[in-house]
């Protein structure tokens, strides 16, 4: 029996196991890792391609839960229970059979302001849990949905004005190119800076479809992305795919911010709204490159049926709203 449940953007499918567990088999098909050494050998190919990084996504998920598994009870959220995990080097099959989810309360739909909150102080003791402790994980080197190749924007100029006349065609709608560009060039050094700044483990991938909440307790999925990298990281990538459009404000999101804040020592948290900023602008250059230029309406409304990814793939008028704050985030700073 399939089940609509959980995230339908982690690339695998989820079936009933028996009663309270569920399996979820992640493969990349036609692909193995004898032919990955074949390629690496006659042909010339982009050091991380898109189908690389997935195969060894589910390796990282799988080296995690099995490395984490002695802390499960002190990092500060709550994980599945996990009755067996497999992974063929081969085949690239990953198994997991893990605790079922889905009768804890989910934010398909969005969170809002006061979830956020909520949910983010939450995120806080993860994140603290591993501060400045965390070069002894077994993870990616560099944590985050955006990934090695992902994380190119060498295209990003000709990527936003394909989507200009994109969302002017088929949405209707218009933007100042010129001043995103101009905020970008004048901000770059700053989030070159940022990128190279790691101070916890971050989940990689922190969106609506990954978490769920039991009365109090926060828990995680999908750990495919998590790695090494700044905390604020997760916390604007969760605030923009996540946070309803219509809160989705430059205000909100200051305010969001300092509560973060709050739950650190001072010395710590003093650049986390400038921080914010340029994770911002990294990941709007990420959206505007791999997944807004060409979607269509059609794409959107397939992917809000089927609840796929964040609102930034669901809603136009979320992709609006991180518009306007990419426009007005960079004044308060």
């Amino acid at each position: 029996m399939m089940l609509n449940i959980m995230n339908k953007g982690c690339h695998g499918m989820i079936q009933s196991y028996s009663l309270g567990y569920i399996r979820k088999t992640n493969i990349i098909k036609g692909y193995c890792k004898l032919w990955s050494l074949i390629k690496d050998s006659y042909f010339t190919i982009p050091k991380d391609c898109k189908i690389r990084i997935y195969n060894k996504s589910y390796q990282v998920e799988y080296d995690f839960y099995h490395d984490i598994t002695p802390l499960r009870d002190y990092i500060g959220v709550k994980l599945p229970i996990i009755k067996s995990l497999s992974f063929n080097y081969w085949t690239y099959e990953y198994n997991i059979v893990m605790e079922d989810l889905s009768g804890y309360e989910s934010y398909l739909s969005g969170v809002n302001y006061d979830n956020c909150i909520n949910i983010l102080e939450q995120m806080a003791k993860f994140h603290l849990f591993f501060l400045d402790n965390f070069q002894s994980i077994n993870c990616w080197q560099h944590g985050g949905h955006w990934t090695d190749d992902k994380r190119d924007k060498t295209d990003f100029c000709n990527k936003l004005s394909l989507m200009k006349q994109n969302f002017r065609d088929n949405f209707n709608y218009s933007f100042d190119e010129s001043e995103i560009i101009k905020i970008i060039r004048q901000n770059k050094s700053q989030t070159d800076n940022f990128l190279t700044k790691q101070n916890t483990i971050i989940h990689g991938d922190f969106k609506i479809g990954n978490f769920f909440q039991n009365n109090t307790d926060l828990y995680l999925i999908d750990f495919q992305w998590v790695g090494k990298g700044h905390c604020i990281t997760d916390i604007c990538y969760f605030v923009v795919t996540s946070l309803q459009y219509g809160d989705l404000t430059t205000s909100n999101c200051l305010n969001i911010i300092k509560r973060y804040m709050g739950c650190f020592p001072e010395e710590v948290s003093n650049s986390f709204i400038s921080d914010f900023m340029c994770c911002l602008l990294d990941l709007f250059q990420y959206f505007v490159c791999y997944k807004w230029y060409n979607i269509s309406p059609e794409i959107l409304q397939y992917n809000r049926e089927e609840n796929i990814d964040g609102l930034h793939v669901r809603y136009f008028e979320q992709i609006t709203s991180i518009i306007n704050l990419v426009l007005e985030f960079y004044m308060f700073i």
